[in-house]
């Protein structure tokens, strides 16, 4: 009798400890389940957060774009607003997209940030440059307001439309790698 008991002994211990150690295992499978899932849903917020702020913030871009390229029309059509007005619109514009780009600029890494950095010092350079060149401006007429509106226009050209096409490849990028 006492070698069965030495036998089931054993036996019994291993059994213990198996289970024992199979309801650790599972109880870690399941951490580890519920880890991941936390994981994936924090990341796929991030992800729609980072969406939502990309579509705003390429809508402000493309409305201070509008508003500059108005402004900056030599073309006047009657019911058009006057260019104090459509200065006054390219000012909200650009300080709406600069404000909201300072606001969210931690979903971007730092080489879009200084692409939209740049982006916002061309626009405001182009329209300062534009508003300078004005007739009711302090150079009214003369030929350095004439040099500034061909300023104006060659920044919009050359660089700002070149940084606009630059943030929104940056743009398609985070959107395609989200996905």
């Amino acid at each position: 009798m006492q070698e069965i008991i030495y036998i089931l002994i054993p036996i019994v211990a291993t059994g213990l400890v198996g289970w024992f150690l199979n309801s650790k295992i599972e109880k870690l499978r399941n951490d580890l389940r519920t880890s991941a899932y936390e994981h994936e849903v924090r990341f796929a917020k991030l992800h729609e957060k980072r969406t939502e702020v990309i579509a705003e913030l390429n809508a402000k871009l493309a409305k201070a774009l509008g508003d500059l390229v108005s402004f900056l029309s030599p073309c006047e059509f009657s019911g058009e607003p006057s260019k104090e007005e459509k200065a006054s619109f390219l000012q909200k514009s650009a300080n709406e997209f600069k404000m909201y780009f300072n606001q969210n600029r931690i979903y971007f890494d730092d080489i879009l940030c200084d692409d939209i950095d740049n982006f916002i010092r061309s626009l405001e350079k182009s329209g300062r440059d534009f508003a300078l060149s004005l007739p009711n401006s302090p150079l009214g007429k003369t030929e350095m307001a004439l040099k500034l509106q061909d300023t104006a226009w060659e920044i919009l050209e050359k660089e700002t439309m070149r940084l606009r096409k630059n943030i929104e490849e940056r743009f398609r990028k985070l959107l395609d790698n989200q996905n």
